[in-house]
């Protein structure tokens, strides 16, 4: 059995023990935000904060308990959107929605997806990079799964994740954390250069915001 193999029987084996746990088990209360999200800096460092609430529609698609989705602009005249979506609970009902399967619902087209390190406090998180396209329109996308602490970028390893926490803590809060960016060709390494350092700026504030 190859490795790929057993990872997948482990996985299994640790969701059939979470859906036996969640029935047996009484349900503690969903997880909120320590603070609301709408609380969340407007202005970090030179960026500036504008709100873009959703759409009635696209929030009962989306199925977060509280969320943000701002656009950031900074002196330098530079323009990106940040989003944060999060998760009480997803023992039932609502899950985070990996962007790799909303995007091309909305006519974007992954091109290029990879995980990639950046520096925070002298230390890494990993979170996948991608480039997006649609027609003419081309952006970089920033994401990753924020529980507890802990910054992951792959969608089963947020699973995983869950499925741990949920046996141990009986808590399946979470949440998705997106920066993206438009970019012409031959900027594509300067506006990642600058999402990066945005990122680097909002990340230590999470933890004011999403339980521990």
């Amino acid at each position: 059995m190859t490795r790929i193999h057993v990872y997948f029987v482990v996985m299994a084996a640790l969701l059939i023990s979470a859906t036996a746990f969640s029935r047996v088990r009484p349900d503690s209360d969903p997880m909120a935000p320590s603070r609301s999200l709408d609380l969340f800096p407007q202005r970090i460092g030179d960026w500036a904060g504008r709100e873009h609430p959703f759409d009635p529609e696209i929030l009962e698609v989306l199925g977060a308990d509280d969320y943000l989705n701002r656009s950031y602009r900074n002196a330098a005249g530079e323009s990106l959107a940040f989003y944060l979506g999060f998760y009480r609970s997803q023992k039932r009902g609502d899950q985070i929605h990996s962007p790799l399967h909303c995007y091309p619902g909305s006519g974007w087209n992954p091109v290029v997806r990879e995980v990639v390190p950046v520096m925070i406090g002298g230390a890494p998180i990993h979170i996948n990079r991608l480039t997006i396209r649609k027609g003419d329109d081309k952006r970089l996308v920033a994401y990753w799964y924020q529980a507890q602490d802990k910054a992951m970028a792959n969608e089963y390893g947020q699973r995983l994740h869950l499925v741990i926490t949920a046996i141990r803590e009986n808590r399946t809060d979470g949440s998705l954390v997106r920066v993206s960016m438009p970019f012409e060709e031959g900027q594509q390494e300067a506006s990642w250069n600058t999402m990066t350092r945005f990122i680097q700026q909002i990340y230590p504030a999470l933890a004011d915001y999403l339980p521990q």
